[in-house]
């Protein structure tokens, strides 16, 4: 299981690391052109107005098109404590190797064939899953749980969710916890001398 959000920095870290390595390569066998063609302008500009586009669409409600529907259909883990790893880091999931080469090679290619600048429309596709996380992220904010992908191993796209923190690490009050009056900060210690 991966965190949604998670997920979605993954492939944005992914999607910079492909431009990082395949623009110095296109460049240095293109060379720097110091201006951009027309053509080349005009595809990376429509590429990241319809990422834009897109990511406004997938923060709103409209059905086929929304992200947050699919948040809100989101269903609860059984049991949080067995799934939610205690140690859980984004750090060794960051990139995610297998889909490096699906993004870089295209882009080098392009790159190498019609002009370097092209080896960078990686960094569209990281716009539209930076914009995702963060949809995500506020959801997650406002609903007080944490969204999950591939809770279903057998249908990965689906997601559950869980509280922050498992169960058990969560405060429990006790009768005499809820007994006892609230201490006030300011007032003398009874136990005290004078």
């Amino acid at each position: 299981m991966i965190r949604y959000v998670h997920h979605q920095l993954s492939g944005v870290a992914t999607a910079v690391c492909a431009s990082a390595v395949g623009a110095p390569l296109a460049f240095g066998v293109q060379g720097v052109m110091p201006v951009v063609g027309e053509t080349v302008r005009t595809v990376v500009l429509i590429l990241l107005g319809c990422s834009v586009l897109c990511g406004l669409l997938e923060a709103s409600r409209l059905k086929w098109i929304s992200v947050v529907r699919d948040f809100d259909e989101a269903v609860p883990l059984k049991d949080p404590e067995a799934v939610l790893p205690a140690d859980y880091s984004v750090g060794r999931l960051l990139v995610n190797w297998g889909f490096l080469p699906v993004m870089l090679v295209p882009a080098l290619v392009m790159g190498l064939a019609l002009d370097p600048w092209l080896s960078l429309t990686p960094l569209a596709m990281a716009l539209d899953w930076l914009m995702r996380a963060g949809i995500a992220a506020r959801w997650e904010k406002r609903k007080a749980v944490l969204l999950w992908r591939e809770y279903i191993q057998s249908r990965p796209w689906e997601l559950s969710y869980s509280p922050p923190t498992p169960p058990s690490t969560r405060r429990a009050v006790t009768s005499a916890t809820a007994a006892r009056p609230p201490v006030d900060a300011c007032a003398p210690d009874p136990a005290s001398p004078a």
